[in-house]
């Protein structure tokens, strides 16, 4: 019976390379992960306004005061509708005869400017509802609750 040669493993340059670069690669993640925060969030009650444009009309119908809507990109509580407006859907053309641009209602069609209320994290980087959905002006959000489906702007925030 032979005996199998004793092979040394004999890591080469390329070896070296990898392993400086995942070790370096740990420690940041550890950096990273282990750094103390010096700013700590504050949890308070943000208001804020979704405009969801261009919705068939009597849609509103399906929104009531004191419901709950959920975001549906993260499945997580929205808020409670606090205030819903009802608006024409609006569309800016332009006056041949004039050449001026003028706000046109559109038949058929409405805006909601919908009011909710909801437990927000602020912090100095953003304000974030339920910790999960950031809040920012013009941010678009989608929401539902049982009846209603629709995606809309955030145009104004108070906390």
């Amino acid at each position: 019976m032979e005996k199998k040669p004793n092979k040394r493993i004999r890591p080469n340059l390329f070896d070296i390379i990898v392993i400086c670069v995942i070790l370096v690669a740990a420690a940041g993640v550890y950096v990273i992960s282990h750094r103390d925060v010096d700013t700590a969030a504050d949890t308070t009650q943000v208001v804020y306004t979704v405009e969801i444009s261009r919705l068939p009309e009597g849609t509103s119908e399906y929104l009531e005061v004191g419901q709950t809507m959920k975001d549906n990109i993260n499945s997580c509580p929205a808020g409670e509708i606090t205030d819903i407006q009802v608006q024409p859907y609006v569309i800016q053309t332009t006056n041949k005869e004039t050449g001026v641009v003028e706000d046109k209602a559109v038949a058929g069609y409405e805006t909601l400017l919908i009011t909710l209320k909801a437990g927000g994290t602020v912090s100095d980087h953003n304000i974030s509802i339920n910790g999960t959905t950031a809040l920012r002006i013009g941010g678009r959000i989608s929401y539902s609750n049982g009846n209603f489906t629709g995606s809309g702007y955030v145009v104004s925030m108070e906390r």
